[in-house]
């Protein structure tokens, strides 16, 4: 039974198995879908802080472009296979579904479909809606000991920790170095240059040296110019 229902927003976690079943579904079906799934609730001091969604199952249903509908028997089906891996079925409280092409939200239907999951002794059922764009909206609610619905409930990844962190950040300092900085180049001072001749170009004699020894104009007879 949740100890505390709202100081903060829980964030809602997809195990690794989870959010590929999820995902693969959700792109799969051309219309909407459901699933079912079992979570696992966190605390950290009395307060729900994390709902992690361990693992999902595909009820029997009827689908289409714009609602999907769960079969009674299909539902107990579900329940009979998370019991057969052990699973209390007390800790199956996700609903999951996809609204294929269209955005996600929260039609009538859907909180229609939620009440009908309502749960017992105070456990939150979380419920996410997905689409073929890879949006993903959750909401999480509670009956009991109060009516509480907490929406646009951020829901993410969970990545595994391979404790690999101190290895990875030796081995990013020692195989990746920096570009070497660019050379230095030397500014002309253009207020000690002196003014173009009436063709525009500067001579020998003007004493203007631009590459390294070599005048541009030079070579120009000045003659020929004219």
């Amino acid at each position: 039974m949740p100890k505390c229902l709202c100081p903060i927003v829980p964030t809602i976690f997809l195990a690794p198995l989870a959010a590929w079943k999820i995902e693969n579904l959700t792109m799969m079906s051309p219309d909407e879908v459901s699933a079912l799934g079992v979570v696992r609730d966190v605390y950290e001091d009395d307060q729900l802080t994390e709902i992690v969604v361990e693992d999902i199952r595909i009820p029997s249903q009827q689908a289409g472009p714009a609602s999907t509908e769960m079969d009674p028997e299909g539902v107990a089906a579900v329940l009979a296979e998370f019991a057969g891996d052990g699973v209390d079925a007390a800790d199956v409280r996700l609903w999951m579904h996809s609204h294929a092409a269209m955005k996600t939200f929260w039609s009538q239907t859907d909180v229609d479909c939620i009440e009908g999951l309502r749960t017992g002794e105070g456990a939150p059922l979380v419920s996410i809606v997905t689409n073929h764009d890879g949006h993903r909206l959750g909401r999480i609610d509670w009956w009991e000991p109060v009516r509480l619905t907490l929406d646009d409930v951020p829901v993410e990844v969970l990545l595994p920790d391979y404790d690999l962190a101190d290895e990875l950040s030796a081995t990013l300092a020692e195989r990746v170095r920096p570009f070497p900085p660019p050379p230095k180049t030397k500014a002309l001072a253009i207020r000690d240059t002196p003014a173009p001749n009436h063709h525009g170009l500067w001579w020998e004699d003007d004493g203007l040296d631009l590459l390294g020894g070599h005048v541009w104009g030079a070579d120009v007879d000045e003659e020929d110019v004219r």
